[in-house]
């Protein structure tokens, strides 16, 4: 064991830049008291460091909640002790997870940093949240159409700002990754209202979903409920390519985009790109300001759908044009894309993909169709569309033509809470 007693005869200061006691003739000679207090000091100093760090990662994940954040990992690490038994447990725990980070972060860190700081997320959130929210994998409780039937309260519940999710791309692979690829996981947002899943695109292992070059967008199945634009939101991507086993599946893409919402004065549409080890992926996405909530449901009312044929339906919404600003009038969102399968229904009828969208108060919803035979190129598609104006309350309805059959299209408006 090193000798840390201070020799009467030496000098010791501390020296610029990292505060660390070091011997220098010439200096004024330090008695063994003094010494001896600035070296408790600095031991006390590398004891806090991993704490330190610690709470460090949570304010950057959860800034906006600094003095929440501190008081739930205070009671955290208070709970553990408990918990063990011992009053040195929580230095204990976190000088082990020191040690390990001296060999595993830093390389975990410079193969793929987007996976790092998402394992660390989930970390993070489950010391800050878990007790309130409950589990990490936990899905919004919250459904949409909270006011279509009944009375909105007269405070939270209003036009407000939320995100809208265009469409998810994978723009790249590396690594020798190839195209086709069959692609599982699971993509979702948090934001401000319940800090739980709001799920985007979701699929299992047994259903996975083969992407091409020609076609690498995600078939997104959500949100459940409009994203409310408030504080912060996080993204979380989780996709993996199946492999011949299980053993054999790679992590196409694992990370947590956070987004700083702010006050946005006008809709507006962006992309969003993120690079991991193995793929790029491109979000597409903006927020909507001064919004509503639009349900949308299809159901044939005329006619029967034809065996052969196959359609996608889709929705566009408008708003306030911004030149400063990319629109967001012409950016698709795909409520169902059958592709080469058959239109699946169910006893309500057309089962969307999605049909969840945030409509500007200002604007307008447009719903639209586009169903062609199998055999035949969807060039030569029957097209038709509605067209909506949003309401706070309510319903709203009309008939969409596609030769064969009639489809009556009906929407569920509701306000947004933020709680």
């Amino acid at each position: 064991m090193e000798n840390t007693a201070a020799p009467e005869a030496r000098v010791y200061t501390r020296r610029k830049g990292d505060g660390k006691l070091v011997s220098l003739s010439g200096a004024k000679e330090m008695t063994r008291p003094c010494w001896d207090r600035m070296k408790a000091e600095d031991d006390e100093k590398d004891s806090l460091k991993p704490l330190m760090k610690k709470k460090a990662l949570m304010k950057m994940y959860f800034g906006l909640f600094a003095d929440e954040v501190e008081e739930n990992f205070l009671l955290l690490d208070w709970m553990t002790q408990i918990r063990l038994g011992d009053e040195h447990a929580s230095e204990s725990r976190l000088l082990k997870q020191a040690e390990a980070a001296k060999t595993d972060v830093p390389e975990t860190m410079e193969s793929d940093y987007e996976a790092y700081t998402a394992s660390t997320f989930r970390d993070d959130w489950m010391a800050v949240w878990s007790r309130k929210f409950g589990c990490f994998e936990d899905t919004t409780k919250l459904r949409p159409m909270r006011f279509t039937d009944k009375p909105a309260p007269s405070y939270g519940a209003f036009p407000m700002s939320a995100l809208q999710v265009f469409s998810v791309r994978v723009e790249g692979i590396r690594r020798g990754l190839q195209w086709p690829l069959d692609v599982f996981g699971i993509i979702a947002v948090r934001d401000t209202v319940d800090l739980n899943r709001n799920i985007i695109f979701s699929r299992t292992r047994d259903n996975c979903q083969t992407l091409t070059k020609e076609d690498r967008n995600l078939a997104l199945v959500g949100p459940s409920r409009a994203v409310v634009w408030q504080d912060h939101l996080y993204i979380e991507v989780k996709l993996t390519v199946k492999g011949p086993t299980e053993s054999e599946d790679k992590d196409l893409s694992f990370l947590v985009v956070p987004f700083a919402c702010g006050n946005a004065a006008y809709s507006y549409h962006k992309y969003s790109y993120r690079t991991s080890k193995l793929s790029t992926v491109r979000l597409s996405l903006g927020p909507i300001v001064d919004s509503v909530e639009a349900t949308i449901f299809v159901r044939v009312s005329d006619g029967s759908w034809p065996d052969g044929f196959r359609a996608q339906f889709a929705a566009f919404t408008t708003g306030i044009r911004r030149k400063i600003a990319p629109s967001i009038d012409h950016k698709k969102i795909i409520l169902l894309d059958s592709g080469s399968r058959k239109v699946p229904f169910n006893a309500g009828g057309i089962e969307l993909s999605r049909r969840v969208v945030s409509v500007e108060t200002t604007g307008k919803l447009r719903v639209c169709i586009k169903a062609w035979k199998i055999v035949e190129s969807a060039k030569n598609a029957v097209k038709d569309e509605l067209f909506f104006t949003p309401q706070e309350a309510g319903r709203s309805s009309g008939l969409l033509d596609a030769g064969f059959c009639k489809m009556e299209v009906t929407v569920a408006w509701s306000l947004i809470t933020c709680d």
